[in-house]
């Protein structure tokens, strides 16, 4: 468990290394290596690894296996087994090597700060103990490209080390030993190197956050909107406040809100929308499924979609009047007829009403609504076609919850249906392409921020007074 001190220090950060970017954080062999050599500490005891040579941490039977390998990968020593943590450093703060996948390997990332290993019963963590400057080098350019610029790279150092922080202060990840781990669960670190751009935008921001009312904010970002932004509480239903997070409309056209079903699909039906992030791929995107393919589809997602949020079922009973319901392993029948019939503000579904052959039901939840509607993995003919680049087949999950439902019948039956949605990601805060676009035409990184978060200030982080 992490012991916050009274005032917690905010300069050194841990951060979870996970399996591939993902949130498995259980590895079973790694080998580390450095351009300097490494240094280990292991059962109170210091040892070295001279630059030519990798260390191979393996987990086997309840200890972690330290060999000495040469560079080819052949076993030169065997160095110890132990129960408890290691702790590898490079030799002079050099940065180290770490190779995750050893037979697939397309980049080794490297590590500044040193790496601890801990044992666990299904393998070992690893947390990279970093500078939190550092840390946010190796997290601009995994977030966003090249393109994006000196004010973007800006921009985003910004909202990733005032988001790092607000991780940090939150302990969300105190049961693992960490703050902060090094995929889209916290922000993406270490998939891409550092660059010399970066280093000047995050040396010319250093220690600069994004305060409301003298307090860090959630600063929380995203790949691309559908054309608003939302707030929140459309997202998230904690009922915490926060106003900086707010509905947003980066489209040049007048539209109050997309609460209206009939207004968001004509919306996201719409292709030629401009936007401040129209620039992306995802900006758009659709897909088509027959009945046959939407039957398949629900019925076999929705019974584990109920076990996990019961609640969020309903069945029509008597009128317009809708009471708790179970759902049956095997679904609930041929599907007649589906449509969205409630979005928040800014586009996400909030509410799915189905009918079929055993009765009308109304599924709440934007997470649940886009599980239910998302392909099967076996079905490889169904096609999600993008504003620009290639459809993409045996897609794992829709790029976003901002999308309707329009709706092919003959002879009243229902043939097949097209949903129609834009965006990639949760929609709240600030969208990325938007950064970059707004950073390509000569913006500042003070007002690409203020165009996402709403009455916020700039701060430096040691004046802040941390609860």
């Amino acid at each position: 468990m992490i012991v916050i001190e009274s005032p917690p220090k905010l300069d050194t950060i841990r951060v979870g290394i996970s399996q591939n970017n993902n949130s498995n954080y259980n590895h079973g062999e790694v080998r580390l290596y450095s351009k300097r050599g490494l240094e280990l500490i292991a059962d109170d005891q210091n040892y070295n690894i001279p630059k030519e040579n990798k260390l191979q941490i393996t987990f086997k039977k309840e200890v972690l296996v330290l060999n000495v390998l040469d560079k080819e990968g052949k076993l030169i020593s065997k160095l110890l087994e132990t129960n408890r943590p290691v702790k590898v450093f490079g030799v002079k703060n050099s940065l180290l090597y770490m190779e995750k996948q050893i037979n697939n390997i397309s980049y080794i990332p490297t590590y500044p700060g040193y790496l601890e290993i801990k044992l666990n019963s299904e393998g070992f963590n690893i947390i990279n103990v970093v500078q939190m400057e550092d840390y946010i080098r190796f997290v601009v350019p995994s977030e966003v490209p090249y393109s994006a610029g000196i004010e973007g790279y800006k921009a985003q150092a910004i909202a990733a080390r005032t988001y790092a922080i607000s991780d940090m202060l939150s302990g969300r990840f105190e049961g693992y030993g960490f703050h902060v781990d090094d995929s889209t669960l916290s922000q993406v670190y270490n998939s891409q190197p550092t660059n010399d751009l970066v280093k000047e935008a995050v040396q010319s921001t250093q220690n600069l956050v994004m305060t409301y009312k003298n307090k860090i904010i959630d600063a929380k970002y995203y790949s691309t909107s559908c054309g608003f932004g939302a707030s929140y509480d459309e997202v998230w239903s904690d009922k915490t406040s926060k106003p900086y997070l707010t509905f947003n409309n980066f489209t040049d056209k007048q539209i109050k809100d997309l609460t209206n079903d009939v207004d968001a699909l004509s919306f996201f039906k719409d292709w030629t929308v401009n936007a401040i992030d129209s620039a992306s791929p995802y900006f758009r995107w659709k897909y088509t499924l027959s009945s046959k393919q939407l039957n398949t589809i629900i019925n076999q997602n929705i019974y584990e979609s109920y076990l996990n949020s019961p609640t969020s079922f309903k069945k029509k009973w008597l009128f317009n009047i809708y009471i708790k319901t179970k759902i049956s392993p095997q679904g609930i029948g041929q599907i007649q007829d589906i449509y969205i019939s409630k979005h928040t503000p800014s586009g996400l579904v909030s509410e799915l009403t189905i009918i079929s052959e055993t009765g009308t039901y109304k599924i709440v939840g934007s997470r649940i609504i886009k599980k239910l509607v998302t392909p099967l993995k076996t079905m490889d003919k169904i096609l999600l076609t993008r504003l620009r680049g290639e459809p993409i087949k045996n897609f794992e999950s829709l790029p976003s919850a901002f999308f309707s439902i329009d709706r092919e019948f003959k002879s009243n039956r229902l043939t097949s249906i097209t949903i129609y949605g834009g965006g990639y990601g949760h929609g709240v805060g600030m969208s990325q392409y938007g950064l970059i676009e707004s950073s390509r035409i000569g913006k500042d990184y003070r007002t690409i921020l203020t165009t996402f978060y709403k009455d916020i200030e700039f701060a430096d982080l040691n004046t802040i007074k941390i609860e």
